[in-house]
């Protein structure tokens, strides 16, 4: 399944191109704990160079502002064949940019904004970087622009963490599908909360309620995944008592609205969606109807 970050790509009409291999002695990225820094990119395409020349002279200014973004989707080429996805990127923390500058041209921010408006794109918020952006004599092969950058990256962990979902994210085939692979599914229940849907779903303290769902194991990266997806950023994670159906009590994750809906938002798609998750996780059949 492809990213969060690939999927934005696609929306932009972006396509990233094959990261290049080094041609001198260095790699393309140093990983130092969460800094990933990686090495200068020119203007090629899977190897093709382009943007060939001095900017102010052979090459115009909205040529090389080209050749900056062109610069960029190479450094997130190297960045995804070293991190495996793209979604481990938290930051653009500094771009460095070096213009092919003709004597007397003095535009190289305007030239490597091609690059920042990218990132910025992309990334939004998190694509806002530290930067420079200077002219030279000349770069490898006659290229108009070189970048460089330094990411701030998500560190994998494998540790696993119990979860009780009510949403639609008790539906296991949904989370595979996602690329996420839970453990230990069970359905189970928690006392003390109500279901309540709006827009999405949401619980909501009720003294003597009971909400069923699914508890489940899932890696602390498979839950900053699902919960990085823009539908779902505003749900925070709350401590709950998940009583499971073999009888076992565990303390679980449950990850909920900060305010839940008002009780005269309706949402009849989502609710619809809910029951059918609901019943075909076998949830009691009293309560898959009640949910409206």
């Amino acid at each position: 399944m492809a990213s969060r970050i690939e999927t934005r790509l696609r929306e932009l009409n972006l396509i990233l191109p094959e990261a290049g291999r080094p041609v001198a002695n260095f790699v393309p990225c140093v990983q130092a704990g969460s800094l990933l820094f990686v090495s200068g990119q020119i203007t090629t395409w899977n190897g093709q160079l382009r943007h060939v020349g001095q900017v102010g002279a052979q090459v115009s200014l909205d040529e090389a502002r080209a050749g900056a973004q062109l610069c960029a989707l190479n450094l997130l080429a190297q960045v995804k064949d070293f991190l495996g996805n793209l979604d481990r990127v938290e930051r653009v923390v500094e771009v460095r940019g070096f213009v092919n500058a003709a004597p007397g041209f003095t535009q190289q921010p305007a030239v490597v904004n091609g690059a920042s408006d990218l990132f910025v794109d992309v990334f939004g918020e998190a694509g806002r970087h530290a930067r420079f952006a200077v002219g030279v004599a000349s770069l490898p092969a006659g290229a108009a622009v070189e970048v460089a950058a330094t990411f701030a990256v998500r560190e994998v962990s494998s540790r696993r963490v119990d979860v009780f979902f009510y949403g639609l994210f008790m539906d296991v085939e949904l989370l595979r599908a996602k690329g996420v692979e839970p453990k230990g599914v069970e359905l189970a229940t928690v006392d003390g909360f109500a279901l309540r849907i709006g827009q999405r779903a949401a619980l909501v303290p009720v003294a003597g309620a009971r909400v069923h769902g699914v508890a489940m194991s899932l890696t602390s990266s498979e839950l900053h995944q699902l919960y990085s997806e823009p539908s779902v950023q505003a749900y925070k994670p709350q401590a709950v008592l998940a009583h499971l159906a073999s009888g076992a009590v565990i303390g679980a994750l449950c990850y909920n609205l900060p305010e839940a809906p008002s009780p005269s938002e309706r949402n009849a798609g989502y609710a619809a969606r809910l029951r059918a998750i609901a019943e075909k996780v076998g949830l009691p059949a009293e309560y898959v109807t009640s949910l409206r």
